[in-house]
């Protein structure tokens, strides 16, 4: 196939806006649960266990305060009374798409000392690219909808293969986040607008 006209250009996460890490909240943790999707009838049930091994966790490494970042989808009141019972704070970086998403993200990310999410997701290589501790940890969530992803994601064999270095836990991850990122294919502004607008220029 002709692949003259197609271009690597790294995820969206990369092209942010830069500013100031202010750094952690000492003792904090942030848990990032797999969320929900447009496409699902049915949303993701088991949030209690995912909760209580969020308090495990802090509990085994001696970490202070916890919040669960959910998606704009889970961010309900059933659903954070759920976190709220077991004293972890709830916030939400607002619609996917929307334009300040991926920027409340990050701010949400660089606020935490160590993240915990219980699959391999965007969310886990965000908090590995900004250097933060992060580990998957916690209960499968299923929400009865096909899922495809969820066959592989949820495979241990599948996780241990592919992805050895994040399964390890902490700083392990940090170079195969980048690499799932792109950060070896981010273009400066002018390229990326000559890729994405040439036509139009």
């Amino acid at each position: 196939k002709d692949m003259s006209e197609v271009y690597a250009i790294g995820a969206p996460y990369l092209y942010i806006k830069e500013v100031m890490d202010p750094g952690p909240v000492a003792g904090s943790l942030l848990a990032i649960p797999i969320h929900s999707l447009i496409s699902d009838k049915i949303p993701y049930s088991d949030w209690d266990n995912f909760a209580i091994s969020a308090v495990e966790f802090a509990e085994l490494k001696g970490l202070s305060s916890i919040t669960a970042m959910l998606y704009c989808l889970d961010f309900k009141d059933d659903v954070i009374d759920i976190f709220s019972k077991r004293g972890i704070t709830c916030v939400s970086s607002a619609e996917q798409g929307a334009d300040n998403f991926l920027y409340k993200t990050r701010s949400i990310i660089r606020a935490h000392n160590t993240v915990i999410c219980n699959r391999i997701s965007t969310g886990l290589f965000y908090s590995l690219f900004e250097l933060r501790p992060t580990y998957i940890w916690g209960p499968t969530m299923k929400n009865n909808a096909k899922d495809s992803y969820e066959k592989v994601a949820d495979n241990i064999d599948w996780v241990r293969h592919y992805f050895p270095s994040i399964l390890k836990g902490d700083m392990y991850g940090v170079e195969t986040a980048k690499l799932e990122l792109g950060t070896d294919c981010k273009r400066s502004q002018d390229e990326l607008k000559k890729i994405l607008y040439g036509c139009l220029m």
